[in-house]
Order: structure tokens, then sequence, then C-alpha cells
């Protein structure tokens, strides 16, 4: 391009070139003059918000810039003059070629030419720049000059590539969505499926050619279902807000369910009304809720099942779940229970226990608590109640789960038990006390009264049944009113009535006396049974281990239905004590009776010994029997236990057993013995001890034949004891026996009087004899009518006392 001067008249519309001055016709004036038209250019171009440009191609100048230049591009139109390499300075350096290859391929064909390219403005940014315009070639087709305009398209172009990028992110979600789209148009009977994704052609099952532009009812679908949607999607036009729905599918796969989502397509003036449809495939998480309600329902039924109570509180102790054994102990319904405060199943007096265990389980981890469970109707159900906090994933407290328990039958099962443990107690108590009972009139007496208590019974009774060789024992009665028996009547009509029975072992249980015929008699009698009217009986047999009955405890009470099982078997229990019992008192009577007579035979034997021990020595006769009474005597006013004095009585009739060992030469000499001879006679307490020992039954009884010599100082034989060494007994027969010997003859000399024998006694007091032993002689002395007669404690008759002399 060559630059050439613009004409003073512009050259792009020579045709309206008038004369300057000249009236133009149409405007009814004068022609505007070169300045007003150029003012007039100006403004024109100025509200286009477009900068022109003239370029002489020839001379390679810009020529001309519009006025908006530097408002647009942000440099003065003579900072842009110059040649084209000015101007594609300013060009992006990825858009220049783009431009010369615009501006260098002018054809006599198209000599308009449009390109975009990014400008760097004056600051330093880039702006999008449109450039259009055309070109003027000579005639031989060269480019001559090039008229145009550059608009800042800046915005333009971004705001159409953030809608292309939008409607190309929606294009691919909506492509990619796993969800089944559609657009679809209401029409007024019917609607059709303008556009939808690949997913919902998975759903339809059908190609997009055989279902885009198609109505619901060309598809298939029955009117009914066509009707419902048009009524949903009239909703959704009236709320202006989207409708959620869920719907299921019947697939090649089977059944399937989907959520809806309906919301209609703002931004349309004209036309049906258009909506989005929005259909996600649930099939999956609807079978795992399936499962899970399956599953939740499972887990319902089985807490239903389980009588304890379960429960779940919230973090202000109202109840949120429970399970169906909840409702049944309380009496509530569903909607009644749903949100109660846990305070208000339990008395007033017992919330503070509930409010206490609440805040345990919180503080602790755990807590137990007894409480009384109020039904709707105020009953009150005791029931013992485990809880636990509930904690969210934080550890955050939610709320508390807990079970309670039905302490009902636990509680009567307890006192049951106690019951059964006490009676079980009475029965062991009562058997050991039986068992140390000896006397058969106080069993008896104590199997009856036992019974009465174990029962409950008014009348109590033991009637024992004759057995042959057996004596029978008398029945005692032991009854409320506390009589101490019964009519003999009533003794032969129990006896008449159960006896039969009871020999087979069977027992009797009546709750009403007067409608059965066999014991219609005690209810007609009042008092025959102790009791003002029998109307409840019972008879249970007593046997023996050996499998015999024994007898029969009868028991009586005048309300009906007194006795049941628990009476029952506490006083079977009673039964098989008293049997062992009255066996053992049979047995024990036996063996008292067969050792009394053992021991009254043993007793005759070493009575015959004595008596022939003094018929052995003549001087001597009677001593024995002397000795013996009057030792008894001392020892019992001594204090001696009558076990103990059995013993002495054998000692001393058996003192001088020993003396068979002595010759009797030396025995029966009447004169002094040589010291030889003394030496034999000195021997018979050994030879006592050596008989008598192999003896179990006469052990006991060795102390005075084998120690009555033995003297307080110690100068006895044959062992030297002294003091308190010599057994008891020794030193009380020593004192009888040297009295005994002192006042009856014997063959070396006379007897001594009484006041002569008792002060020598006297007188050998701590030497020869204990001196306790010889006061306590002296006062039993002074207590008798003859100290030289024999006298028993047991003795029958008056006694003449005589007091001894001084």
């Amino acid at each position: 391009m060559s630059p050439i001067e613009p004409p003073s008249e512009p050259k792009i519309h020579p045709a309206r070139a008038s004369n300057p001055g000249e009236e133009d016709p149409k405007c009814g004036r004068g022609r505007p003059t070169s300045a007003e038209l150029a003012n007039r250019y100006e403004l024109a171009i100025r509200a286009t918000g477009q900068v022109f440009y003239f370029w002489d191609a020839e001379l390679d100048q810009i020529l001309k810039l519009g006025p908006n230049c530097e408002e647009i591009l942000g440099y003065r139109p003579e900072e842009l003059a110059g040649g084209l390499d000015r101007w594609i300075g300013l060009i992006h350096p990825d858009d220049r070629a783009g431009f010369l290859a615009v501006v260098t391929s002018p054809t006599k064909s198209d000599t308009s030419y449009r390109s975009q390219y990014r400008l760097r403005h004056k600051s330093g940014r880039y702006l999008i720049a449109r450039d259009e315009g055309r070109y003027l070639l000579n005639a031989s087709g060269m480019l001559v000059q090039a008229v145009g305009f550059i608009t800042d398209v800046t915005e333009q172009v971004r705001a159409d590539e953030r809608r292309r990028h939008r409607e190309s992110t929606l294009l691919s979600f909506f492509n990619a969505a796993p969800e089944s789209l559609f657009v679809t148009e209401m029409l007024d009977d019917d609607i059709r499926i303008l556009s939808m994704n690949p997913a919902a052609v998975g759903l339809m099952g059908r190609s997009e050619e055989k279902v885009l532009n198609h109505t619901m009812a060309q598809l298939g679908y029955p009117r009914s279902d066509i009707e419902l949607w048009l009524g949903r999607y009239r909703e959704c036009i009236r709320t202006g807000r989207p409708g959620c729905y869920e719907l299921s599918h019947e697939t090649a796969s089977g059944a399937g369910w989907f959520t809806v989502t309906l919301a209609p397509i703002p931004g349309l003036s004209a036309g049906p009304p258009r909506f989005g449809f929005i259909a996600e495939d649930v099939t999956a998480r609807k079978l795992a809720e399936i499962e899970l309600q399956a599953a939740a329902l499972e887990r319902q039924q089985i807490m239903d099942a389980i009588p304890d109570i379960l429960y779940v509180l919230d973090r202000e102790s109202r109840l949120v779940s429970w399970n169906l054994s909840l409702e049944r102990a309380t009496g509530w319904t569903a909607e009644e229970l749903r949100g109660r405060p846990a305070a208000e199943f339990f008395p007033p007096e017992e919330r503070s226990i509930v409010a206490d265990g609440i805040a345990r389980t919180v503080s602790d981890g755990r807590a137990m608590i007894e409480a009384t469970l109020l039904r709707r109707d105020e009953t009150p159900i005791p029931y013992h109640f485990v809880s636990a906090p509930l904690l969210d994933s934080g550890g955050n407290l939610v709320g508390l789960a807990g079970i309670g328990r039905d302490m009902t039958e636990r509680r009567a099962l307890d006192r049951a038990l106690r019951e059964q443990a006490e009676a079980v107690e009475t029965i062991n108590r009562v058997g050991l006390s039986l068992a140390a009972e000896h006397d058969s009139e106080a069993l008896v007496r104590s199997i009856s009264e036992a019974s009465r208590s174990l029962s409950g019974a008014r009348f109590a009774a033991y009637f024992p049944l004759e057995h042959a060789g057996r004596p029978p024992l008398a029945p005692h009665v032991c009854a409320a009113a506390g009589r101490p028996g019964v009519p003999r009547l009533c003794v032969c009509l129990c006896v008449e009535l159960f006896g039969p029975v009871l020999r087979r072992s069977e027992i009797i249980r009546v709750d009403d006396a007067e409608a059965d015929p066999r014991f219609r008699r005690f209810a007609a009698e009042p008092g025959l049974l102790g009791c003002a009217g029998v109307a409840s009986l019972m008879a249970v047999p007593v046997k023996s281990l050996g499998g015999e009955v024994l007898g029969g405890l009868v028991l009586a009470h005048e309300r009906l239905g007194v006795f049941d099982e628990r009476a029952e078997r506490l006083v079977c229990g009673l039964a098989a004590q008293a049997a062992v019992a009255l066996d053992n008192s049979r047995l024990l009577e036996g063996l008292r009776e067969s050792r009394a007579e053992v021991e009254a035979a043993y007793d005759e034997t070493i009575a015959g010994w004595a008596r022939a021990l003094d018929l052995r020595d003549h001087e001597t006769e009677g001593h024995s029997r002397r000795v013996t009474d009057l030792t008894i005597r001392l020892a019992d006013a001594m204090g001696m236990s009558r076990e103990d004095l059995v013993h002495v009585r054998r000692g001393a009739l058996l003192h001088d057993i020993g003396k068979m060992g002595v010759p009797d030469g030396i025995l029966r000499k009447p004169g002094p013995l040589e010291d030889a001879e003394w030496e034999i006679m000195k021997r018979h307490p050994a030879y006592a001890f050596e008989m008598l020992r192999p003896i179990s039954f006469l052990c006991r009884a060795l102390d005075i034949p084998y120690s009555h010599h033995e003297r307080w100082d110690g100068g006895g034989y044959p062992r030297g004891l002294r003091g308190s060494q010599i057994p008891l007994a020794a030193r009380i027969f020593a004192v009888v026996d040297l009295y005994d010997a002192l006042t009856h003859d014997r063959p070396y000399r006379s007897a001594w009087p009484a006041e002569r024998a008792l002060s020598h006694v006297q007188s050998l007091s701590g030497t020869h004899l204990d001196p306790t032993v010889v006061s306590a002689f002296l006062r039993l002395l002074n207590e008798r009518a003859d100290p030289a007669q024999p006298a028993y404690r047991n003795s029958s008759g008056p006694r003449p006392r005589q007091c001894l002399p001084k």
C-alpha cells in the first residue's frame, strides 16, 4: 500500500458529492459543510463502539484511525500510525500467522475479510479483537487499500466460551450420567420424549429412533399411567418445585425400582412446557432396604419374643424404641409409649432411684437397679433393670439402652426356696432334737408338736400301730388349744379310719372332710380332734428304715384346703426323721435294759466275791458291805457324780480282792505278822491291780483296791504316793476302812468305842489321811443315827438322829 491523502470529500460516497453551500433538496436547506459532515461522521463512528481504520496497502501506512481508538485500544491514533509491522507487533505471536493469511489473500470474487486475534492493549493485557472490513483492489486486482473496523469482542468471546464450556459440560454429564435423563414435553393429553442419554436408552430397552419424539401412548403405556404422570406434571407447574416419586419397573432381569425427579425447565416462553426427567435405578438399594427391613423385622420379632423388656432412651431419658414386652408389661400402646419420660413408669417415691441409675449409667458405663414398674392400671410389678450408654462414632453420648426383667416369679421362687430351706432346716433341727430325745413319751410329744408347727394344723397326733412282738407306744396329741389328750373314742376312730391306709404306706389329704364319706364323722362332731370343726385332714405314714409302718401322723384344721403339697412334703420329711428317732428310741431302751441287766449281773458277781472274801476271813465277815455303804455316803457328800459312785461302790466291794493271793496262814494268823509275812501281806494291792486290770469293765474301779493303803505323807504302799497324787476314791476309802477296822473286833485286838476310834482317825489327819476327807467324814457321822450301822442315801423311812460324843 502507498500512502495517499484522503480526499477533501470522502471517496466512499462519490455519488453524493455536491457543491458546498448548495441546498439539499431532500433536507429543505443548504448542504452541510465538510466540517459538519466530518463531525457527524465522527459521532457515528464513536457510537458504533468500534475503531475505524484506513490502510494504504501501496504505502504500507495506516492513514486513519477512528476517534475512539484510545478508548478501546488504549493508544492514541498517532501512536499506531505507521507500517503494517507496527500493527502486527501488537498481535499475540500465536495469532500473527492467521492474521497475515487473511491480509495477503484477497481475491476479486471476495474483497471482504474477517479475522479474530488477540491484540495487546496499551496496558499490557490482551483483548480479543474482531477485525472486519473490505479490500479495495485496482483494475489489475492488486490490493490498494483496506477499510475496516476493530471491535473488542473479549467479553463476548469469553461469554461464548463459557457457554460452550457449560454446554459441553452439560452434554458430557448428560451422556455420562449413570442416571437415566430425559427431556420431555407435556402435551394436552400426552407426554412426548424429546431427548435422552445413553443410560435412558438402556432403561427403555429401545433405540433412540424408536423413542425420541414419541409420546407415551405411542410407546405403549396404558392410559391410566399417562393420566397419572400428566397429573404429576401439572402439580410441578402449579408449585414450581420438582416432584420426587418412587416407582417399580419390570426389566428383562426382573423387577427394578427407580426414584424419579421431575422438574420444569424454565426460560421457555413459547410452546408446550418442557421438563427434565431423572430416573435413578435404586434396585440394589431397594433390595438392600428390603433385606434390612426383613432383618429389622426379624430382629424385632426376636426382641418381641424375649420375655424381658428391651428399651432405648434418648439423652433426655425419653423412650424412643422398645420391644413388645414393654407394651405387655405396662398395658400402654405404642403411640402412648413413644417419647414418654422414663420416670413416668415408676411410682413417685422410686423416681430418685431411677434417676440415680441413669446418672450411674453415664458415669460408670453400667448400672443396675431394683424398681417397681407401674402398669397402666397402677398395678406394681417388681423389676430388675440393667442399662448401658449408647455412644456415636465420636464417643459422644446419644442415649441409653437397657433390659428389664420381671422379678415376680423370681421373688416368689426365692420365697419358696427360703421357705423350703427354712423347712429343711426346721426338719433337720427337729431331727436332731428327736435324735437327742431318749424318752419315748417325750419323743412322741415332740413329733406331734413338730408336725403341727410345720403344717400349720390346729390338731396333730402320732398314732402308733400295733405290731406282733412289739409293745405299742401310747399316742400323744398336741393341739393348738393345748389339750393334753383326746377321748379314747377319737383314738380308736383314728386308728380305725387311718390305720388300713397308713399300713399300705399311702398318704391321705382331704380338703373337705364333710364332703368325704370316710371322714364325715370328724366334721359332724365338733371338738373330736381338738378343733371347733374339722374341714381339712391329712395323714402321713411313719415308716422305719426296713419299710415297716410304725404309725401315722394325723393332722386337722377347721378351714377348708389348708394342707397343700408343701405341707405334705414337710410332714413327710418329718415322718422320715420321726421314724429314725422312734427306731433309735426303741433300740436305746432295749440297750438300756440289756445294759442294766448286765450291770446287775456284774454287781451281783462282785458282791459275791466280796462275800467270799468275808467268809475266808471270819474276823472281817461283813466288813466289805459296811465299808462300801459308808464310802458311798461319804463320796456322795463330797460331790462325786452318780457315774463315779458306781465305780466307787465296785472298788470298795473289791478293796481286798488282792488278799486272794495271800496264803491263809498269813491272812488268818491270830498274832502279829513277822517282817517277811508283812511283806507278803503288803503285796495284796499289787495283786488286786494285776487281777482287775485285764477286765475293762472294772478298770475305773481300780483306784480303791490299788491305792487305799497309800498315806497322805507318802509313807504308804505299794507306790508311796502322797497328797493329791492318791486318787480321791482311795483317800475316802482309807478313812472309812480305818474307822471300820477300829470299831470291830480283830484276831489281834478287840473293837474300840466309837469316840476313841473317831479321835484316833482325827489324830492321823495330815499324816496318814487326807485332812479334807477326815473333816467331811466327821460331819457325815454327826448327821447319822448310828455310826456303826450302814445307811444309804436313797433309803426310805425315818432315820433317828444321834449326836456323837465330843
